[in-house]
């Protein structure tokens, strides 16, 4: 999903929608994989064999377990939209607004402000790009 997201320019839309998200990975990859050993065993197979399935998919499923919430925990960058500048004429989902970007006490920087156009597609998606005011057509946006 990351890659997919990538390659579209795709952002959630919202802090609290990255973090559902990423809480739904957190426990359900693990347990998918836990229940896809139940469709590996065999009441034929040799006992070895079955242990040997069952020791090696429940540490496959607590290294996913560790692996994503590591990487939760030490993504502690976020992202928020603030003002509106403007909005399209045509299309009021796309709007022209301040974003913040700032990674907490693990850089210890001011947050970054950029003007960004953002498109949202879907009430959990949207697209953000950095964009500058002075040379967009002023009669296509409304200053909001």
């Amino acid at each position: 999903m990351p890659f997919l997201r990538k390659w579209f320019e795709l952002e959630f839309a919202s802090e609290a929608i990255k973090r559902g998200y990423t809480t739904f990975l957190t426990l359900t990859l693990p347990i998918a994989v836990l229940c896809t050993l139940l469709g590996t065993l065999r009441p034929s197979e040799q006992r070895g064999i079955r242990i040997g399935k069952i020791v090696s998919t429940s540490i496959l499923a607590f290294l996913l377990f560790i692996g994503i919430f590591f990487s939760n925990i030490l993504d502690m960058c976020t992202t928020t939209y603030g003002e509106v500048l403007y909005v399209h004429k045509n299309d009021s989902n796309t709007r022209i607004m301040l974003r913040s970007f700032g990674c907490g006490a693990t850089d210890s920087a001011p947050n970054s402000i950029s003007v960004c156009k953002v498109e949202y597609y879907t009430p959990l998606f949207i697209r953000s790009t950095r964009i500058d005011t002075k040379k967009i057509d002023k009669r296509t946006w409304v200053a909001f």
